[in-house]
């Protein structure tokens, strides 16, 4: 069964406005990010038989206007589709993104994919991993229409995996910045064989 997968970034949020942000989990969106999430239903490319939504908050909110047009609609938290966190989380509390640069460079300089910055952190590997977590969810589902409500860099790998499935993750984290970014709420449509195995 080939299943579409359509899965958007979150709206812009106040970390991505250049705030500090307190706790990673719980960043806001922005005025502008939640103007941002209503356009959403309207660039959908189908009606979705399944929402399923990163339990972040930024995340949660922007899928709420898309909530709101399908309540009939079945909807599921997945901790698998939050956002990569390479950085320990306490130390990173009350920071900008501008103050947190040289430490995302020093981490990515790294290429090691199984590096743990710190209590509460997770490595790359762990990433992929989630990824494939998620399509193996996927797999397993009868729906053949998900909308997923996500994060950016876990976006790019879940597109890099359906697209490579073969690739280590060393593979996967030298390319990993070449990768095509997104701009908030911009979404991208995968389209997923469930007979497409996904350990390898």
């Amino acid at each position: 069964m080939r299943q579409e997968i359509y899965i958007v970034r979150h709206g812009e949020s106040e970390g991505n406005a250049g705030l500090p942000s307190q706790n990673h989990r719980e960043i806001p969106l922005t005025e502008k990010g939640k103007a941002q999430a209503k356009e959403i239903p309207q660039q959908l490319p189908w009606e979705p038989e399944l929402i399923v939504i990163s339990p972040f908050l930024r995340a949660r909110q922007t899928a709420q206007p898309t909530l709101d047009k399908y309540p009939e609609t079945a909807v599921e938290i997945w901790p698998e589709v939050r956002e990569f966190t390479y950085l320990m989380p306490k130390k990173c509390t009350g920071t900008t993104t501008a103050q947190r640069r040289p430490w995302v460079e020093a981490y990515w300089s790294r290429l090691n994919p199984f590096y743990i910055d710190g209590e509460g952190a997770e490595s790359f590997f762990e990433l992929v991993y989630r990824a494939r977590e998620t399509l193996r969810r996927i797999q397993n589902l009868s729906k053949q229409r998900i909308l997923i409500f996500s994060h950016e860099q876990f976006i790019k790998v879940l597109t890099d995996l359906v697209e490579r499935p073969l690739d280590t993750a060393d593979d996967r984290m030298e390319r990993f910045n070449r990768l095509p970014r997104l701009g908030n709420c911009e979404g991208r449509l995968l389209q997923y064989d469930a007979l497409q195995p996904v350990y390898r």
